[in-house]
């Protein structure tokens, strides 16, 4: 699901799922049913992610994830 600051939500294919901030909505969501996983872009261009085996998959893919961390 995409799910923007204003609550509205989309149902959207996970084979075409690409997080991105457009510039019109400040705060957007994306979340499997189940709520396994969640990512979540700011107004303030950061990126979250959330999940265990999303983070897992992450850690994996990126081997310098931790210097794009927030202290």
């Amino acid at each position: 699901f995409e799910m923007h600051e204003n609550r509205t939500l989309w149902r959207i294919e996970t084979d075409t799922f690409a997080p991105y901030a457009d510039g019109h909505t400040v705060e957007k969501f994306w979340f499997d049913k189940a709520l396994d996983w969640i990512v979540y872009i700011s107004h303030e261009g950061s990126i979250a992610f959330g999940g265990s085996e999303l983070i897992a998959a992450l850690k994996e893919k990126w081997p310098d994830w931790a210097v794009n961390l927030f202290p």
